[in-house]
């Protein structure tokens, strides 16, 4: 999978030179800030859930502190998306005829990325967090590790294989010996 990030960042170095590779990596900066939130708004979710983290799970100062922090690396990016809009001169109407048209239309283009970008934030800010297939999530108790708490659930899985006369001989076995 590395190939696939590395032979067309060779290409470009190779066939655009330095000024092609200081745009790629500037490109791929604004990419990379721009994913962030959609990746911190989830992860902030999960951990400040006590069915996925039970115990574990942040809450009071720590989830409000890192709702903090996904709000200003959101508002950032929303400022320097415009701020460079408006350095490009997207946002600049002195013009008249058919340049005006087409700044009209970047413009909007801009504005809708913003808005789509702001309302794909706050669907991930206010989806609650569910669990899978009906069934209970695992959750870690201080005293205890995910490996015996996955282990206790195939044991559970196995007896319950056992009693409606399915599984295998060798989990009637393991039922039989405990």
């Amino acid at each position: 999978t590395r190939s696939f990030a590395i032979f067309p960042s060779l290409a470009v170095a190779l066939i655009a030179g330095d000024s092609g590779a200081e745009n790629l990596i500037l490109i791929s900066s604004v990419v990379l800030a721009l994913q962030l939130p959609l990746a911190l708004l989830p992860l902030l979710k999960l951990v400040s859930t006590p069915h996925v983290c039970g115990s574990m799970s942040i809450h009071g100062f720590k989830k409000n502190a890192l709702n903090v922090i996904v709000f200003v690396v959101v508002f950032a990016n929303v400022f320097l998306v415009t701020q460079s809009a408006s350095d490009m001169g997207i946002f600049d109407f002195s013009v008249t005829g058919a340049k005006l048209a087409g700044k009209v239309i970047v413009a909007l283009m801009c504005v809708l990325f913003i808005i789509a970008y702001l309302a794909c934030v706050f669907q991930l800010w206010k989806r609650p967090v569910l669990s899978t297939g009906g069934g209970k999530l695992p959750t870690i108790t201080s005293g205890e590790s995910l490996h015996d708490n996955v282990a206790s659930d195939d044991d559970n899985h196995n007896d319950n294989m056992n009693m409606n006369g399915g599984g295998s001989a060798a989990a009637s076995d393991d039922h039989e010996q405990k």
